[in-house]
């Protein structure tokens, strides 16, 4: 059964669909599959494999999610053109000296920015 098991949708709830739609479509550049208004107001955004829910909704939770980028400086300094914070330094998190996430010798390096609903979401690479 553990085979069958992978990652297909996250879900996270916005106070305001428009601004989060601008936001991970325009800024962070991921894919919009469809915005829906069936009773509650959704937008999907592909990531590659599993899908990207947000939800509109008046009581939105902070959730917490992590992208993979190629490059982290040259995504930062992308991000920043946009008028994107960064709510820490990049830094690096992990030595991966025995290869236990990628190749043996590379580090894993992390920043965090916040999308316009406070939702959390981190940034790593390896280098």
């Amino acid at each position: 059964m553990a085979e069958d098991r992978t990652l297909y949708q996250i879900a996270l709830s916005v106070n305001n669909l428009a601004k989060a739609v601008d936001f991970y479509r325009d800024t962070l550049g991921l894919r919009l599959i469809k915005e829906f208004s069936v009773g509650a107001h959704l937008a999907f955004f592909d990531l590659g494999g599993p899908r990207l829910m947000i939800e509109e909704s008046a009581n939105s939770n902070p959730g917490l999610f992590y992208l993979f980028v190629e490059n982290l400086d040259e995504s930062v300094q992308q991000l920043k053109t946009k008028g994107v914070n960064l709510e820490q330094d990049p830094m690096t998190i992990f030595q991966d000296q025995e290869g236990l996430f990628g190749p043996a010798g590379q580090s894993e390096v992390l920043t965090f920015i916040q999308d316009p609903s406070g939702n959390m979401i981190g940034l790593m690479s390896r280098k």
